[in-house]
């Protein structure tokens, strides 16, 4: 789903609306969130609920998740930094 979708807006965003490698980029984006939000649909959808007991699975766990944005925040901002103040390529 998430390829053809891809490949349908890549049409729409590099050629029709003229946005070139940015429309390819939105088009990515696009189709990864249609992606997520079709898997969470069927995840979560009555008969697969019943079946697999799927709402049971997934808890946030707040621990964790502050475990890994104390961890990731930084090293995310570290590669930006080192990204924008490494000089162009020649």
């Amino acid at each position: 789903m998430t390829t053809v979708t891809n490949a349908l807006l890549n049409q729409v965003f590099i050629f029709r609306l003229g946005w070139g490698i940015a429309g390819s980029a939105w088009a990515t984006n696009v189709a990864q969130v249609t992606g997520l939000l079709f898997a969470v649909a069927i995840f979560l959808r009555a008969d697969y609920r019943h079946r697999y007991r799927s709402h049971l699975t997934w808890r946030p766990h707040t621990g964790v998740l502050l475990q890994q944005l104390r961890l990731g925040v930084p090293m995310g901002c570290r590669r930006r930094r080192t990204c924008w103040d490494s000089p162009p390529f020649r």
